[in-house]
């Protein structure tokens, strides 16, 4: 039932990779996000260095140059931005969980796992945190740890997609098919015209392609 690449277990895993855009709790510098919204990458490096060089310090400026050099492939410059962002803000969430993105990329798992376990000190109820540092034990093998991880996650937003998403992954992979069509079933219902409703409707025609054929 291989089908691409990236898969898990036969079904296709659609990483939790996506970048964090939003920051720490609403301050003045949040138009800094509104001012670069429709930048480049490159032009957002740029403007965001001139900011820098015009004095001005925040973690808010580094989150976000974290994420443009990010989106340019250049991890090392990404991972010292969201490190910076880290250090003058050690509650902001986002920053870490972004940080422990760069890391999982780079196979740099134990150093991704301290970034994620950060975010959720820093808050207990960052959803994509748990998300995030379930995909990475669930890259690892430990299947079961990914699934609790998953259940917090909804816990706090029963409604997240990909929490279900990832769920319904970690239980087919342990076999547990009925379960994991109940959780794709569900991210269908929560994400019908997105990548994650798609690829979930995906793993439910290969279950049961599957299913029938061990019948």
């Amino acid at each position: 039932m291989r089908v691409r690449a990236r898969i898990f277990g036969g079904f296709l895993a659609v990483a939790v990779c996506l970048l964090s855009a939003q920051g720490t709790p609403v301050r003045a510098e949040e138009t800094i996000g509104e001012q670069i919204r429709d930048m480049g990458p490159m032009d957002r490096v740029g403007y965001l260095s001139g900011l820098i060089k015009e004095g001005k310090v925040d973690p808010l400026i580094h989150f976000h140059l974290g994420n443009a050099y990010y989106a340019l492939e250049q991890p090392d410059s990404a991972i010292a931005h969201f490190h910076r962002a880290t250090t003058l803000d050690p509650g902001y969430s986002k920053a870490w969980v972004n940080l422990g993105i760069v890391y999982d990329g780079r196979g740099q798992h134990g150093a991704a796992r301290q970034a994620y376990n950060s975010a959720i000190d820093a808050n207990p109820k960052d959803v994509l945190a748990y998300c995030h540092l379930g995909h990475n034990r669930f890259s690892q093998g430990d299947v079961p740890e990914a699934i609790k991880l998953y259940m917090t996650a909804l816990e706090i937003d029963p409604n997240s997609a990909q929490a279900h998403y990832n769920l319904g992954l970690a239980f087919a992979e342990s076999r547990v098919f009925a379960e994991a069509i109940l959780e794709w079933r569900k991210v269908i219902e929560l994400d019908p015209d997105g990548d994650l409703g798609r690829v979930a409707g995906e793993n439910l025609e290969l279950i049961e392609t599957y299913l029938k054929l061990e019948q």
